[in-house]
């Protein structure tokens, strides 16, 4: 026999089994552990617990009582609080390669992992910067330059 709670994960009202209750307390901890010193970390927090709720309550069905393997399911498709991007926490590991995607410097451009415009470094909508990126140039003035070369000479 387990004991069941009612809870509010992120503003969805769930009927939550003891054990997974206790599963998902301890994920949430060591996330507010890892966003502890980080500015707003509270609405951080909330959007995290949002996702997380809605992730849950979408996997449940026609069931009303949240079990552990929905929390686990759940809880592997958000990730692990080191994946998530954000300050270290005191103490952990601080090797250079972070996995971290910030703007701080050349070195912290990935190639190839997703194409977007980078709105931060646009001059007109970030199209050629966001390419450059993608590409792993540090600069996107060439990006820029091969975009209007090319232009020219399609006209």
């Amino acid at each position: 026999m387990n004991k069941i709670l009612n809870i509010n994960l992120g503003g969805y009202a769930l009927t939550i089994d003891d054990d997974a209750y206790e599963y998902l307390s301890a994920y949430l901890d060591s996330i507010r552990r890892r966003f502890h010193e980080s500015e707003g970390r509270d609405e951080i927090i909330g959007d995290i617990e949002g996702r997380l709720g809605e992730v849950i309550t979408e996997s449940l069905g026609v069931r009303t009582i949240v079990m552990l393997p929905d929390v686990e399911s759940a809880v592997a498709l958000m990730g692990k609080p080191e994946d998530f991007g954000g300050e270290e926490v005191s103490g952990a590991s601080t090797s250079s390669s972070s996995g971290s995607s910030s703007k701080s410097g050349p070195s912290s451009i990935r190639t190839g992992k997703r194409l977007f415009r980078d709105e931060e470094d646009a001059v007109v909508a970030g199209v050629c910067s966001g390419l450059a990126a993608y590409f792993g140039m540090h600069d996107p003035v060439c990006m820029r330059l091969i975009y209007v070369l090319l232009g020219i000479a399609y006209f």
